[in-house]
Order: C-alpha cells, then sequence, then structure tokens
C-alpha cells in the first residue's frame, strides 16, 4: 500500500497538479493533457500510445484550402489521411486546436 502511495505522489509531482485543489476528487488521468503542435513534416505522438493516430502521425500539410492530411505509418505501410478544416477531432482524444498550411496544433487527452 505504502509503495502505491509513493508512486502516485512521484506521479502527481511529475505531471504537476493540473490545477487540481487538494480537496478536488479529481484524478492523474483527468489532469493530463499535452498540446503537440507539428510542422509540415514533422512526427508528433501522444506518448506511449502505440496504435492508432494517437501513437503517431506525420503532419503533411494542405492539399488546399479546405484539406488537411495526416500521414500514418506503421511497420509495413503508410496512408494518408484527409480531414476537412473543420473537423475538431482526429481521433478519440486527439481534438484539433488550430490547422494552417504551415503547422497543426492539437491537444491529447
Amino acid at each position: 500500500m505504502k509503495k502505491t502511495a509513493v508512486t502516485l505522489a512521484l506521479l502527481a509531482g511529475l505531471l504537476g497538479s493540473g490545477g487540481c485543489a487538494k480537496i478536488d476528487n479529481c484524478t492523474i488521468e483527468e489532469t493530463v493533457g499535452t498540446e503537440l503542435t507539428l510542422k509540415v513534416g514533422e512526427f508528433g505522438s501522444c506518448g506511449m500510445i502505440y496504435s492508432g493516430l494517437k501513437g503517431g502521425f506525420t503532419y503533411a500539410g494542405m492539399s488546399n484550402d479546405d484539406i488537411f492530411t495526416v500521414v500514418k505509418s506503421g511497420v509495413y505501410k503508410a496512408y494518408n489521411l484527409y480531414f476537412p478544416v473543420e473537423t475538431n477531432e482526429l481521433a478519440e482524444g486527439l481534438t484539433v486546436l488550430e490547422v494552417t498550411p504551415e503547422y497543426l496544433k492539437v491537444e491529447c487527452e
């Protein structure tokens, strides 16, 4: 039991409180959120998740004013995914904050 409490305390210290007051009942999972900004050609991922888009993708820019592209690559394949600029969510827990021809800004939850 003490080992678990120490581990959670260390994780909380490393991750930050995320704005939770001591009396709140929020968990560490609720406080973790990462903002990721990728320039064209840059690869990014949402931590140690290895599947789906959260596992990593490359921003490939905008094919026109209404469409942007990300590339998902695997061991033996890579494929482009096209999204309208109005897209709010690329995948579950991967929210689009801003998209321009130069960069894509997403939030990983």
